[in-house]
């Protein structure tokens, strides 16, 4: 294959003032504008010679870089960005004048209340003004936070918490739109607790308690989930995640001591934090962080290799946030979370919970995600779809547009769950015999589904998109139904699925799809290191290697009826761009890791010689 690589640079004229532009799309509405004259008016009549408020300026041009920095050059730093082309400045009418005089535009409006506080509260009246409200406060800057701070603490409002660039607070509901007032606030909704997200079943769903240790020799080798990932060519390779680190923020693992963890992963736990309200141990006494962990990296050493994880070389940053009375709570924003593991050697991060904001929402957990990833290019962080699948219209299709947040993140891995193939242990039932108080899956063909029998079936319960602004979410899937691995030897640890015996014990959930596609990650991470010979491994590359190598599992396992589990070729909102398939590095294909990017009116084009029309070319960027 000839490969012809140039560069092509577009001069871009800035042209005449137009009477309309591109919409600007915000949460709570899309502007469409029409005059530039209208609204100079308005932004006149609100500014202030000297004092600075918040304005929305739409640029006629794209926002290039050339641009910033002839603003900064001016005093005018950009707060935020909006899409299409506009950003959040502050402004007085001297800086106005200037910026009128000097760069065409295209619309300028205040930045209103109306932009700031989510939909999702609940209309204030006189009626319940003194009740309180659990909300998560984002401000632009220090300065920002700064003025936010003092104004609770006049109005004797709780923070819950304080982060880099949000606060959590509780506070009463007539001061809600006050502080949406304060001109360094960006954005107010709800705060929701996290969740993990394995499948919760009653206590006579779940697989009855065995004790002892099992007869791992009836074992298929399926029920880790992990030989559906296609990874067997690497692994006859050498690749098994050597020298790999994954941080994981979850429930803690086993002991919460190095040396007594389980034996599957003891000597390659490198370190563990606390990170829970008012804990001071990484201990796992709920069992969902250990199985999240040997589902990663599990050796399968107890099980003389029958349940082992994906990498089964690689090496773990555990991160507990279990809280007293079992309070679930990053006790700092996800940024520094992140920041320690990569400290540590971490270029990769598995998280199996999610925050049930509804409507695949992007929040402020979501802007740290793509924040730490901005700053990090080498960091991937994958989340959970989330476990919000239902059939509510009974029509015997998931519904759509029930991801959660921050997997939303437009720089995350987001994992939805297919299903495992196993038909012994576990949870030997159809989706119709479960959950049958709240009957989310209750009509055919969904309700006679087996939970774990077909490959190229997604789970029932895995979340779908879109995203609540139009983007496709889930990223990829993985197994998630009946996954054997790791059971935490803490003593209150719960059975999740059931126990296999006293080491291993089955779990279900998008939860335990997504340390799978970790473990794929560090796979591939080891691939372009060991293979490749790269040195600087982007996050971008390994997420656009496990999306384009993804087996496209259209229509779904119940094939071309009326209900079709997934209606259309990928990428789709059920399965993203498919189940993860490892075998497809093996194939030949061509990869540049992009880590200049491409500029604003830049274009970069590649010419390829196809040896045959009859192997499929699948782009990916």
């Amino acid at each position: 294959m000839r490969i012809k690589q140039f560069l092509v640079v577009l001069l871009v004229v800035p042209f005449s003032y137009t009477l309309a532009s591109e919409p600007i799309f915000l949460k709570n509405r899309v502007i469409h504008p029409q005059t530039y004259k209208k609204e100079m008016l308005s932004v006149f009549r609100v500014l202030d010679p000297i004092q600075k408020k918040t304005v929305m300026v739409q640029f006629e041009s794209p926002i290039s870089e050339a641009l910033k920095q002839k603003l900064a050059l001016n005093g005018l730093r950009s707060l935020a960005y909006i899409p299409d082309n506009t950003l959040i400045l502050s402004l007085n009418k001297t800086n106005l004048m200037w910026l009128l005089n000097n760069i065409k535009v295209s619309w300028i409006e205040p930045y209103l209340l109306i932009d700031k506080v989510s939909k999702n509260f609940e209309k204030v009246s006189v009626f319940d003004e003194d009740e309180t409200l659990n909300v998560s406060i984002r401000f632009f800057n220090d300065s920002g936070k700064n003025e936010l701070i003092r104004y609770l603490n006049n109005k004797n409002q709780y923070i819950a918490a304080s982060f880099q660039k949000f606060l959590i607070a509780k506070i009463e509901k007539k001061y809600l739109y006050s502080i949406a007032a304060i001109d360094g606030v960006e954005w107010l909704e709800p705060y929701v607790n996290p969740q993990f997200l394995s499948l919760t079943l009653s206590a006579d769903e779940i697989a009855k308690k065995s004790v002892g240790q099992a007869d791992y020799s009836k074992l298929t080798g399926l029920e880790s989930g992990s030989a559906a990932l296609g990874a067997e060519g690497l692994y006859t390779k050498g690749i098994h995640g050597r020298y790999q680190v994954i941080g994981v923020l979850d429930t803690g693992v086993s002991t919460g001591h190095l040396e007594s963890v389980h034996w599957d992963i003891r000597g390659r736990v490198l370190k563990g934090y606390a990170e829970g309200f008012l804990s001071f141990s990484w201990s796992d006494p709920m069992g969902h962080g250990t199985h999240v962990a040997g589902s990663i990296m599990g050796d399968g050493k107890v099980s003389e290799g029958k349940i082992h994880g994906v990498a089964t070389a690689s090496y773990l940053v555990a991160q507990s946030m279990s809280g007293i009375m079992g309070f679930m709570f990053p006790p700092e924003d996800l940024y520094t979370i992140f920041q320690n593991t990569y400290a540590d050697g971490a270029r990769l991060h598995s998280n199996s919970w999610g925050m049930p904001t509804g409507g695949g929402q992007y929040e402020n957990y979501s802007a740290d995600v793509d924040r730490f990833s901005w700053d990090h290019p080498d960091y991937l962080i994958l989340f959970a779809a989330g476990n919000s699948g239902v059939d509510a219209n009974v029509d015997g299709v998931i519904d759509t547009g029930s991801v959660l947040a921050p997997s939303v993140a437009k720089n995350s891995l987001s994992i939805g769950a297919s299903e495992n193939k196993v038909s012994e242990g576990g949870i030997q039932a159809t989706w119709g015999d479960l959950k049958k108080e709240e009957k989310p899956w209750s009509v055919f063909p969904i309700a006679a589904d087996h939970v774990s029998d077909n490959l190229n079936g997604v789970a029932a319960f895995s979340s779908r998109g879109p995203t609540a602004d139009g983007r496709i979410k889930p990223d990829v899937v993985a197994p998630g139904t009946n996954i054997l691995s790791i059971r935490s030897s803490h003593p209150d640890a719960q059975l999740l699925w059931g126990a296999y015996d006293d080491y291993y014990l089955w779990s279900g959930g998008t939860s335990m799809a997504t340390p799978l596609a970790a473990g794929s990650c560090a796979l591939v991470r080891q691939y372009y290191s060991t293979v490749k010979g790269l040195e600087f491994i982007s996050a971008a590359l390994v997420k656009a290697t496990v999306m384009n190598g993804a087996y496209d599992m259209y229509p779904g396992q119940f094939g071309f009826i009326p209900q079709k589990e997934i209606p259309t070729l990928r990428p789709n909102m059920q399965e993203g761009w498919g189940r993860i398939d490892l075998s497809s590095i093996e194939k030949p294909f061509f990869y540049e890791d992009q880590l200049e990017g491409v500029s604003v009116g830049q274009v970069k084009e590649y010419s390829f010689d196809i040896g045959s029309s009859s192997e499929p070319l699948r782009p990916c960027e």
